[in-house]
């Protein structure tokens, strides 16, 4: 298995699919996110970006995860976006259940014969 290094801390991590940050990391850039949104509530991302100095991708990502809530029509877009994905896993996970409950027509073709 390949490892990682944090972009942050520079050590090394186990390597995860989108895992840019060590659970370390990531949890301090999140309290200090966090702790900046409790005292600034109606910033929006890119100003909270700027005044924490963490990048604008993990802050959506916390919101859409909705470990982060803003009152900002730019969080409030985040959050749609996290819901509609939610929807579509859920109707994909559906429409592949149903699917596989259901007879195919290829098995079923030939299995009935008549006579003429």
């Amino acid at each position: 298995m390949e490892e990682t290094l944090c972009e942050r801390c520079k050590n090394e991590l186990f390597s995860q699919a989108n895992r840019k940050l060590c659970e370390k990391c990531a949890e301090q850039l999140f309290e200090k996110v966090k702790g900046f949104i409790a005292e600034n509530p109606d910033n929006s991302i890119k100003e909270i970006a700027e005044q924490t100095e963490v990048e604008k991708k993990y802050i959506k990502k916390w919101i859409r995860e909705g470990r982060l809530e803003l009152m900002t029509p730019e969080a409030k877009k985040e959050r749609e976006k996290a819901l509609d994905f939610q929807k579509q896993f859920a109707d994909l996970k559906e429409t592949e259940q149903k699917e596989a409950q259901e007879p195919s027509q290829e098995k079923e073709k030939g299995r009935f014969h008549t006579r003429k």
